[in-house]
C-alpha cells in the first residue's frame, strides 16, 4: 500500500509537471473564461439594443433584464440539461456558470484526458522502462496508480476552471444566488472527479494494449468515441449498433444524471455507478500489464 501511494504520488507531480497538461490546462480555462466574457459582452451589446429600441435609459433596461435573466436562470439551466426545472437540483438550477462548467466536463475533458494520458502506459512498455518502474510495485499497481494520478490532475484542472468560472460568471453575469454556486460546485466536483477516473481508465486501456504512442492516441481516441455513443446506440433498433447498445452500462455518461437530478438519491446512484465503472476501467489496464511479459 506504501509503494502504491508513493507511486501515486510519483506520477501526480510527474503529471501536474508534464507541459502538456499544463498547456492543455491553460487552453481548456482560457476556452471557459472566454466563453463567460462572450456571454457578458452579448448581454450588454442585447442591453444597448433594447434601450435604443425603447428609447429608454440603458442602465434601466440593463437593470430590468438582468433581473429577468436572473429569475429565467433555473429554466435555461433545465434546458440545458433537458430537463424540467423541478428536475433539477435546486443549487444547479440557480448558478449558471457551474451550469456551464458541469457541462463543459462532460463534453470535452474525455478528451483532454485522451491528449493527457494515451502514452501513459504504452510509452514505458515500448521504451522497456516498465521494469524499472515496477521494480518496487507490481506492474498492476503501477497502471492504477498512474491512472489515479492521471484522474487527479484533470480534476484538479476542472476545480481551477471551475473557480475561475464561478468568480468571473459571478462578477460578469447576474446570479440570483452566489451561495447556490458554491454548493453546486462541492456538490458536482466528486461526481465529475468520478467521471473523469472512469474515462481516464478508458484512455489507459487503450494504452496498455498498444506499444506505439501514435496508435495509442488513436485507439484511444477511438475507444473513448465508442464509449461515449454506446448509451445512443442504445436507442437503435437492430443491426449491430443496436447489440453495442446493450454494453452501454459501461459508459460514463449513462450514469451522470445525479450531476443535475434533484434530491440524494439520484446523487448517489450515479456516486456509486461511477465508481464502479472507475474500478471497472482501471482495473483492465491493470490487467493487461499484470499479464504482460516484461
Amino acid at each position: 500500500m506504501g509503494s502504491l501511494l508513493e507511486r501515486f504520488r510519483h506520477d501526480l507531480e510527474t503529471a501536474l509537471r508534464t507541459r502538456r497538461l499544463v498547456v492543455l490546462a491553460v487552453l481548456y480555462v482560457s476556452a471557459a473564461l472566454v466563453t463567460a466574457f462572450a456571454a457578458f459582452l452579448l448581454l450588454r451589446r442585447a442591453h444597448e439594443f433594447v434601450a435604443d429600441v425603447l428609447e429608454a435609459d440603458p442602465e434601466e433596461v440593463g437593470a430590468s433584464l438582468d433581473e429577468a435573466l436572473a429569475m429565467a436562470t433555473p429554466e435555461i439551466v433545465a434546458a440545458l440539461f433537458g430537463s424540467t426545472v423541478d428536475q433539477v437540483d435546486p443549487a444547479l438550477a440557480a448558478s449558471l456558470p457551474m451550469a456551464m462548467l458541469v457541462i463543459g466536463t462532460l463534453a470535452f475533458v474525455p478528451w483532454l484526458g485522451v491528449l493527457t494520458a494515451f502514452d501513459g502506459l504504452s510509452t514505458p512498455v515500448e521504451r522497456r522502462s516498465l521494469c524499472y518502474l515496477t521494480a518496487r510495485i507490481s506492474p498492476a499497481s503501477m497502471a492504477v496508480a498512474r491512472g489515479l494520478a492521471l484522474a487527479a490532475g484533470l480534476t484538479a484542472v476542472t476545480l481551477v476552471c471551475g473557480a475561475l468560472l464561478f468568480g468571473v460568471g459571478t462578477m460578469l453575469l447576474p446570479v440570483p444566488e452566489v451561495g447556490a454556486g458554491v454548493v453546486a460546485l462541492l456538490r458536482s466536483v466528486p461526481l465529475l472527479a468520478l467521471f473523469i477516473t472512469a474515462f481516464t481508465g478508458v484512455v489507459l486501456t487503450a494504452s496498455s494494449v498498444v506499444r506505439h504512442p501514435f496508435a495509442a492516441l488513436a485507439l484511444s481516441g477511438f475507444l473513448v468515441l465508442l464509449v461515449s455513443l454506446l448509451p445512443v446506440f442504445a436507442a437503435v433498433e437492430g443491426g449491430v449498433l443496436a447489440a453495442l447498445g446493450h454494453l452501454s452500462f459501461l459508459s460514463p455518461y449513462r450514469w451522470v444524471g445525479g450531476m443535475h437530478a434533484m434530491g440524494w438519491g439520484a446523487w448517489l446512484g450515479s456516486a456509486g455507478a461511477l465508481a464502479a465503472l472507475s474500478v471497472f476501467w482501471l482495473g483492465v489496464p491493470a490487467l493487461v500489464l499484470g499479464r504482460r511479459r516484461l
